[in-house]
């Protein structure tokens, strides 16, 4: 069972890939300083790109958006990481809105060809946006979007880290 929107729901899991997660260990002389961050990168197939032909060896049952929204909001619920980007969202507000009962603010950058983009949300009781950018040129000629966004630790995150306060993220 998965718990979505307050409400436990049976869901067939069988085919869904298991992922195991390799943790970085710190440097040494930056264990135990809270610098640490964490990041999870998702393509979240844009619904009008994913069909049983362009994914062959997917269970088609877990290729239609009703099925997958509930993987993907169950996942990054899971997850709990510092900053998510997500890849080909064609529905941003749908994360905007979800993501942010869990304190997350978003950034999206739409393609040319409005199809989707790129999203980048980061947890706001740890992090101010202080910069975003619009890093496309970078991907000339390849159809694609790349965001950037340039964050600073809050207040009381700061008075909890040793290290430098900043970090930057893109997302593809």
């Amino acid at each position: 069972a998965i718990t979505a929107g307050g409400h436990s729901l049976l869901f067939d899991m069988t085919g869904v890939y298991e992922r195991r997660f390799v943790d970085i260990e710190p440097a040494a002389d930056t264990a135990g300083d809270k610098q640490t961050f964490s990041v999870a990168q998702w393509n979240t197939l844009n619904p009008k790109l994913c069909d049983g032909d362009a994914f062959p060896f997917s269970d088609v049952n877990h290729l239609g958006w009703k099925s997958r929204k509930i993987l993907i909001r169950a996942e990054l619920d899971r997850l709990q990481a510092d900053f998510i980007g997500l890849e080909e969202v064609s529905r941003f507000q749908f994360f905007n809105k979800h993501l942010s009962k869990s304190n997350y603010n978003g950034i999206f950058l739409e393609k040319v060809s409005k199809l989707d983009g790129a999203a980048l949300f980061y947890r706001a009781d740890r992090w101010i946006l202080e910069a975003r950018a619009d890093l496309s040129p970078l991907c000339e000629g390849m159809g694609q979007v790349a965001l950037a966004g340039v964050f600073k630790r809050t207040v009381d995150e700061m008075a909890s880290a040793t290290a430098p306060h900043g970090v930057s993220v893109c997302v593809t």
